[in-house]
């Protein structure tokens, strides 16, 4: 199968800024793309597909050439794999159970030019009280059975050379078989996930609940059923802008987030190589609607900017986005590891005000343990979190975890992957303690922020009252008074507060930003150019 191809491509060239145009071009959004459902998707071993028109089945060879029409509003596709049924339901078979549906097939050894006459030729079988399905293996077949061993498939197969002049052949489980039936359970065809077989509608096809445009195609990866949906760019943009932007936002926003969304997939389009398709329709790529996410307002965005992208001297730029920077855009090399020229923090005015503009969250040590170690970092118990570097915009380059153990440094985008992206959300932040204290240490006249147990405690005639090993010794609450309040402080934190501003990793365009530009007056040209620094619209 097509596996293990274009992964390290994308690692490499994410953040080259010298990206080329691909084989897909740029010269209109019809282009088909490959785009791995997973949103809509209840399981990982079969699917169901309406339409409210028949069914096409064709094969794809630079277009698509259609082999048979069905009458039906409901197909299933499945693996060819082993199973149990139970009130129609295909349950995949557990450890200990007998299975009743298995992937071992007789194939009937001769050749069939048309569908059709593979029918006509099961109907003849019918006859003689075989029952016979499509196989489609370099070729339209006969297939006979589902086994579940290949020794039962042999004692059929004998019974079967009895009645039938046919050259018959044992098909063995090779995990890459898939299988479209109808609502009765009849076979439609069983064929090889590498066969190109494509599934349309005159309308819309529904995936579960979840329609689409265009075509739905299937590739195996051994246990997985991966369902794709096979769509021209722009109609996959009509279901990326209202997913990643809310449609009812000025249009000057839609149409910059239109452009930021096609050079995205364009730059991104081998993540998934090594799965059979391009995209997936998930956060990781771009979130993905499909139809009835679209909306007017959004394709409009969409038809306007038909081919436009965003390039720098000359080459693709990779149009990262986020919610709201806080004030301040990012560098790359401060999220990620490569400067891009592109990718420049500036001054983000039209953030500020935005949800999340300013945001705090509380966590105790024992939480933050236990996300440290499901992370794989062990520093033992939680002492202290300090930031030990900070970028020009603001953000924590660098987070120091010390522990009873060791200290380990956490570093970029490294913090938030750790602490939890809906937690943490950016790195634009402030920690504070409910055991913070602020002391003068005798050589300036500003306090300096600390903890108990990073300080000695001297009486007025110089006798030591308290250090850190007895602190710690004691891990016992202090009361800090000034004469006339008393606040009750502990050695060391329990808990941590993050004040921070803004959501995402602060490169390229705020989406919130993008929109208060559009209230403002700008073109959605110019709202690009603002975030993506030194960039052309072409």
């Amino acid at each position: 199968m097509k596996r293990k191809i274009g992964i390290l491509f994308i690692l490499l060239c994410v953040f080259v800024t010298m990206i080329t145009l691909d084989a897909y071009g740029i010269e209109n959004d019809e282009k088909y793309i490959r785009v791995g459902l997973k949103r809509p998707v209840y399981s990982n071993y079969y699917v169901t597909l309406k339409a409210s028109n028949n069914f096409f089945l064709g094969f794809w060879n630079n277009s698509f050439e259609e082999f048979i029409e069905l009458d039906k509003e409901n197909i299933l596709v499945r693996l060819d794999d082993f199973y149990i049924k139970e009130n129609g339901i295909y349950k995949r078979v557990l450890k200990g159970q007998e299975p009743q549906i298995g992937p071992y097939h007789i194939k009937v050894e001769k050749e069939f030019r048309t569908y059709e006459e593979v029918l006509e030729e099961i109907d003849i079988l019918k006859d003689k009280g075989i029952k016979a399905y499509p196989l489609y293996d370099s070729g339209f077949k006969l297939g006979i059975g589902q086994y579940t061993s290949t020794d039962e498939t042999k004692r059929e197969l004998s019974s079967l050379k009895e009645k039938l002049d046919y050259k018959l052949e044992v098909v063995e489980n090779d995990f890459n078989k898939v299988v479209i039936e109808d609502e009765k359970g009849d076979i439609i065809l069983i064929y090889n996930a590498n066969d190109n077989i494509y599934i349309k509608s005159k309308d819309l096809i529904a995936v579960e609940d979840n329609r689409y445009r265009d075509y739905i195609t299937f590739d195996r990866n051994n246990d997985e059923l991966i369902t794709i949906n096979y769509v021209t760019l722009k109609h996959y943009l009509y279901g990326v802008v209202p997913r990643e932007m809310s449609p009812n936002w000025p249009l000057e926003a839609l149409k910059a987030q239109a452009v930021a969304a096609r050079n995205y997939a364009l730059t991104s389009m081998y993540r998934h190589a090594d799965e059979g398709y391009d995209l997936c329709d998930t956060i990781h790529c771009q979130v993905y609607g499909g139809y009835d996410w679209e909306r007017s307002r959004s394709n409009r965005a969409v038809d306007e900017t038909s081919g436009k992208i965003l390039k720098y001297k000359g080459n693709l730029v990779v149009t990262y986005f986020h919610s709201s920077s806080g004030g301040y855009t990012e560098n790359s090399e401060n999220v990620w590891s490569t400067r891009v020229p592109y990718l420049r923090g500036v001054k983000d005015e039209f953030s500020l005000g935005s949800p999340n503009d300013n945001w705090k969250i509380v966590m105790d040590k024992e939480k933050i343990n236990e996300k440290l170690k499901s992370s794989g970092i062990d520093v033992g118990n939680l002492i202290k979190l300090r930031p030990i570097e900070y970028s020009e915009n603001g953000r924590v380059i660098e987070l120091e975890v010390i522990g009873t153990e060791r200290s380990v440094i956490l570093e970029k985008n490294k913090i938030r992957q750790v602490f939890g992206y809906n937690n943490l959300k950016s790195t634009l932040f402030q920690v504070e303690t409910d055991a913070d204290i602020y002391v003068l240490n005798g050589y300036s006249s500003k306090p300096v922020k600390t903890t108990l147990e990073s300080v000695n405690v001297i009486s007025g005639n110089g006798y030591q009252l308290a250090n850190r090993s007895r602190i710690n010794r004691f891990k016992s609450n202090f009361n800090i008074t000034n004469g006339s309040e008393k606040n009750v402080v502990p050695s060391s934190p329990n808990k941590y507060i993050f004040n921070g501003k803004g959501w995402g990793h602060g490169l390229g365009m705020s989406q919130w930003g993008a929109k208060k530009m559009a209230e403002l007056g700008y073109t959605y040209e110019e709202i690009l150019k603002h975030y993506y620094m030194g960039t052309k619209l072409e």
